[in-house]
């Protein structure tokens, strides 16, 4: 064994300019392959991650009937079960974070122009902890030390279009939850929402309940606690969002929940896509690779034929010289992943602490939405599936020429090179 092992090592260095080219090719297939898979579970982290920290946690309940009208966002859904569900979630799920906001259909301007948005109704206090959007500070007192009547949180996107900075005034107006339509002139902008979802930074306006749910009527007379239209929970373990939506829809019939695997399985769908996109390419390079490898080892089979026939007629078996010659390719492919593993592996490690920055794009790939931050995401099997890759490539590849030496006929070959 320690003899083709020092033979396969000399003969992988005996040309070394065309074992230099063939470790180039694998490195590059197997640094792509790297990269690109980093790339790609990046991506779909990153918007599911995103999903979740600013829009829907681990699980959302709404009622069946708000679903039907729910892109107009009406605030006249009765949801008489939002406190049960999270008294349910505390019982059921002690050290889950619950939330509930309601959202309303809103018309923000400046005195010259209106934009339509989304607005929301939350405990600031209690919101911000469970989403992570940004701040949810309130606006420095006024004078005397009088707190503003008014004040809201903008996505950084939409203030932008209005040339809105924090401590600018805007107004609201919406629909109340009996129908009748109220507006707010002088709120003042407390803070920019920057979460990466194109949703919450493009079209959201967030309003405290402390003047929020007078402003749209949210508490009627009777009622002990404001009206919400949905109900989000996060637990400690994300795995725990079927088991909640399975207690909720068994205690409320008339609910519907929606975990957060089911909230983005649209997402990671079309990141397969991309995903097999991305391996195509890949894939192309390896088989170039592949075919430098294979060239490398017929190269060398022919140039050989005096030592195989020596070997051979020394009583060297066939299978022999096989294992020789696929040691050989093997230490060329190993040094080749190993490098390719190795450069794949630090550009995908730079790029998880330092994300890709799109600026300027909101959507891109027909109408997907992408956050402003992309970050990598290296993992341990990345990183193996490489290397074997790059090992099965190279041995696969010099299969052909491996079994071509090993079927040569002694005499014939001493004779040929005589």
């Amino acid at each position: 064994m320690n003899f083709m092992l020092r033979m396969a090592f000399r003969n992988a260095l005996r040309n070394r300019r065309r074992s230099l080219f063939t470790i180039a090719s694998l490195v590059l297939g197997v640094g792509l392959f790297v990269a690109a898979k980093s790339f790609v579970d990046g991506i779909e982290m990153t918007m599911v991650s995103t999903q979740i920290d600013s829009e829907h946690g681990h699980l959302r309940v709404v009622t069946k009937a708000y679903l039907l009208d729910e892109d107009y966002r009406p605030l006249d859904v009765p949801f008489d079960d939002a406190s049960a569900v999270a008294a349910l979630f505390a019982k059921t799920f002690p050290t889950a974070q619950v939330e509930s906001r309601a959202q309303f259909m809103a018309q923000i301007g400046d005195g010259v122009r209106t934009l339509n948005a989304r607005g929301l109704v939350v405990n600031p206090e209690t919101y911000e902890k469970m989403f992570r959007i940004g701040a949810l500070s309130p606006p420095p007192l006024g004078e005397g030390g009088v707190q503003p009547k008014a004040w809201a949180w903008m996505g950084a996107d939409l203030a932008s279009a209005f040339g809105l900075k924090v401590g600018d005034r805007f107004f609201v107006k919406a629909k109340t939850r009996t129908g009748t339509v109220n507006a707010q002139d002088g709120v003042i902008l407390a803070g920019l929402l920057q979460s990466g979802s194109a949703m919450t930074d493009n079209f959201t306006v967030i309003v405290p309940s402390s003047w929020g749910a007078k402003f749209l009527n949210l508490r009627r007379e009777g009622e002990t606690v404001d009206y919400a239209t949905e109900v989000f929970a996060r637990f400690g373990d994300p795995n725990d969002a079927e088991a909640a939506e399975a207690a909720v829809l068994d205690a409320h019939p008339s609910l519907d929940a929606e975990t957060w695997r089911e909230n983005t399985a649209f997402v990671r769908a079309f990141n397969d896509i991309r995903r097999q996109h991305f391996y195509l390419v890949v894939g192309i390079i390896l088989l170039i690779g592949a075919l430098s490898v294979a060239n490398t080892s017929l190269m060398a089979a022919f140039e050989r034929t005096k030592e195989i026939g020596t070997l051979l007629a020394l009583g060297y078996r066939a299978s022999s010289v096989r294992a020789l010659f696929l040691t050989e390719t093997l230490l060329i492919g190993a040094v080749g992943s190993l490098l390719g593993v190795a450069i794949g592996g630090t550009a995908s490690a730079w790029f998880e602490r330092h994300p890709i920055r799109l600026t300027g794009l909101d959507e891109v790939e027909g109408g997907m939405p992408m956050p402003p931050l992309l970050y990598f995401k290296l993992s341990p099997e990345a990183l193996l599936y490489g290397f074997l890759i790059g090992l099965m490539v190279a041995t696969v590849a010099a299969l052909l020429p491996a079994i071509r030496a090993s079927k040569l006929d002694p005499l014939t070959a001493l004779r040929e090179e005589a």
